[in-house]
């Protein structure tokens, strides 16, 4: 008999293992159980993660040590603030952050859908247990401060189906078992509640499109989030956006391609990642390339497969721009990519080129010069003791193409150069400034045609000279590559530069912080003035403003852009670089 019944038992304990039941709630996450209908869907997987980076970065460690922290600390209520915190912790009987630890453990999750359906926020606390406390120790804490202060009850608190929920003015929360659940709407919120006490799966995961999303998302994600591109796109929402048209070149230059995919993509990923060197910031769409516009060849490349050169290797290097555009193209492509007010602006834009040009068609015999990579940077300045020095030290920047034929375009170039000097010396003289000279420069396959200002003399070794000296335009020439820059220095350096080859990227943006550093401090007084003129700060609070500013830019190494296509994702990512913290002082062993 005894053994029949342990026999049934095992019968039993195997059919429950075995059944197709519903998911526990300890082994679901925010995707089974927030709706699959989300607009916006947000996962913090490890909170506990993110809480100890942002706790112990660095640069907070860093931003501390500021003398405006420390008059900041001075204008608020800091004792009052710690006396409050530590009131909390020791009704919590814990650390703040060790609660909000607890607190949010096992996730967070959040379900954004606009006003009319509702926002709800899910978060999984370590155990039932520990999150009861913090609930009751909080709505504790908020009904004596309103009692103490005469205010009415914070909380109405009401049943659904024999779960208690707490009412406030604009929503609400409840929480089931390690579940807190926070909304804004009644009728989302009840529907999160249900999938919690029934114990279903019937989130978002089942999502197609977010299945393939969260697949490409990568395990170092600090936060990442679902966006349902083609239910915004069919609200009627941001049509603009998704219209597929930019309102000038400028605009179509820059993401003139970006935008043709948003035309038809029906989801997109934005992951955010954060340690103690790096953050960054990832969004990206599906991207197929047959499925690119015609007009839009200009900005991927044939099959999608246009590449930028990589950033020249030159001292000083501030900030670098390089991509894959074919100019020819955009601007012969005009009608179909712009309106009719835009495109009568550029028919008028183009005789007035031609006319400069010498006849030649801006697009086609122009720009049609030009293979379709380009480069633009700009570098810091050093100016010799001998003068003149302008008072404003402005970097130095250029562009530079590849020529398809460089010995046709190198003559037609120098020519339209030196005619570009002599209008602007006519127009110069007219307006009381001062002349440019030219200059022809050759140095084995290396040509550059300058100019320079010429000074005044009782500027010529002025240390305060005209902003007009921090330029030298230039053009220079070697081998197929054409430099157009501000300085003669500038294109010297880059044409030199050896030939950089073809990135992995589309388009690849870089900012050096600590030549942007050297920039700012070049014209430290000049911003110190402005800075006492346009807020009304004095000299010492001016000074001490954008000193910390400048502290603050030696923390970072660089900051990146890049916009690429593979993999099946049209991905643009945006990182920022640290430098290593400096390290710690030796305590000294006597006060």
């Amino acid at each position: 008999m005894l053994r029949l019944q342990a026999l049934g038992s095992i019968v039993l304990l195997l059919g429950l293992a075995w059944s197709p039941a519903r998911a526990t709630a300890d082994d679901r996450t925010g995707r089974d159980i927030l709706p699959a209908t989300s607009v916006v869907f947000v996962e913090i997987a490890k909170p506990a993660e993110v809480i100890r980076t942002l706790t112990t970065h660095p640069l907070l460690a860093e931003i501390t040590k500021l003398d405006s922290y420390d008059k900041a600390m001075e204008k608020t209520d800091l004792l009052g603030l710690r006396l409050g915190v530590g009131f909390v912790e020791f009704q919590l009987g814990m650390a703040w952050k060790d609660a909000l630890t607890a607190l949010t453990e096992g996730g967070i999750w959040a379900s954004l859908n606009g006003p009319e359906i509702g926002d709800v926020v899910l978060v999984k606390a370590r155990d039932e247990k520990t999150l009861n406390r913090i609930r009751d120790t909080l709505l504790k804490l908020a009904r004596d401060d309103a009692k103490n202060k005469g205010k009415s009850e914070p909380f109405e608190e009401d049943a659904y189906r024999e779960k208690t929920v707490y009412k406030t003015k604009g929503g609400g929360f409840a929480t089931i078992g390690p579940w807190l659940v926070l909304g804004n709407k009644p009728e989302l919120g009840k529907s999160v509640l249900d999938v919690l006490i029934d114990g279903t799966s019937e989130g978002i995961a089942k999502n197609e499109s977010f299945a393939v999303a969260q697949a490409k998302v990568p395990p170092t994600a600090s936060v990442w989030a679902f966006t349902n591109i083609a239910t915004i796109r069919g609200a009627g929402v941001a049509p603009k956006l998704y219209s597929g048209r930019a309102d000038d070149p400028g605009g179509e230059m820059l993401v003139g391609g970006i935008l043709d995919v948003l035309k038809t993509a029906n989801f997109s990923t934005t992951v955010l990642t954060v340690d103690a060197k790096t953050m960054s910031i990832e969004i990206a769409l599906p991207f197929e390339a047959d499925k690119v516009s015609e007009s839009r060849e200009f900005f991927f490349g044939p099959g999608g497969n246009g590449r930028a050169p990589a950033l020249p290797q030159i001292d000083g290097l501030l900030f670098g721009l390089s991509s894959y555009r074919d100019l020819s193209q955009m601007w012969l492509r005009a009608g179909d990519l712009f309106d009719e007010g835009m495109n009568e602006k550029l028919a008028q834009a183009d005789s007035q080129l031609t006319t400069l040009f010498s006849g030649k068609d801006f697009g086609e015999d122009i720009l049609g010069a030009f293979a379709p990579q380009l480069q633009f940077v700009a570098m810091r300045q050093t100016f010799g003791e001998a003068g003149p020095v302008p008072a404003i030290k402005l970097p130095a920047f250029a562009i530079a193409f590849e020529m398809k034929d460089p010995e046709t375009a190198r003559r037609e170039f120098k020519r339209i150069f030196q005619s570009f000097v002599g209008f602007l010396n006519v127009v110069g003289a007219m307006n009381g400034q001062p002349q440019l000279e030219l200059d022809i420069e050759r140095d084995n396959t290396l040509e550059l045609v300058s100019s320079s200002y010429l000074p005044e003399k009782d500027e010529a070794k002025s240390q305060q000279a005209r902003i007009q000296f921090n330029f030298s335009p230039s053009v220079g020439f070697q081998g197929k590559r054409f430099v157009l820059a501000s300085t003669r220095t500038m294109a010297r350096e880059l044409a030199k530069a050896a030939d950089a080859p073809a990135s992995e990227v589309n388009t690849l943006v870089e900012l050096n912080a600590s030549v942007l550093r050297e920039v700012l401090n070049d014209n430290l007084s000049h911003l110190v003035s402005q800075n006492m003129l346009k807020e009304g700060a004095t000299r010492e609070e001016a000074e001490l403003k954008l000193g910390d500013l400048l502290k603050i830019l030696s923390f970072f190494r660089d900051a990146r852009l890049q916009l690429g296509a593979g993999d099946g994702q049209l991905r643009a990512r945006f990182q920022i670089q640290m430098l290593e913290p400096p390290a710690a002082a030796p305590a000294s062993s006597s006060k």
